[in-house]
């Protein structure tokens, strides 16, 4: 399964394998990641984890 999400100009789209999921718009500023956490009804793995912005890459 592959997951996706966007956000640009206070809305942020959800994607489940290319096919959006979910989307809401937001109020107040964007800030900074201050964490990530992944949850699992039963077994599961994470392979690749990757954030965007412009052109800058970080992958983990």
């Amino acid at each position: 399964m592959k997951i996706r999400v966007e956000s640009k100009n206070q809305h942020i789209r959800f994607f489940i394998n290319d096919n959006e999921a979910y989307s809401l718009t937001f109020s107040g500023k964007p800030a900074d990641i201050i964490g990530l956490q992944y949850r699992f009804n039963g077994t599961g793995a994470v392979k690749n984890t990757r954030f965007i912005k412009d052109k800058q890459v970080i992958d983990f």
